[in-house]
């Protein structure tokens, strides 16, 4: 497992993490990051898990059958 983190720094960095967050799972960012990260050897099946206290996303990823 390996671990990505963005900070949101400046004005309104707060409200715009949420809407980053909110974005990732219900505004269609999910489904860009499946078709840019899968590939010949590697499918990225999406969003496997969220927290929405702490703001972080589980992405799901495994070898093609």
């Amino acid at each position: 497992m390996k671990k990505v983190t963005l900070t949101f720094i400046g004005d309104k960095s707060d409200e715009i993490a949420d809407s980053f967050y909110t974005w990732a799972l219900d505004g269609g960012l999910e489904n860009g990051i499946i078709e840019t990260l899968t590939n010949e050897e590697i499918e990225v099946t999406g969003i496997k898990d969220f927290n929405n206290s702490s703001l972080d996303i589980a992405i799901e990823s495994k070898f093609k059958k």
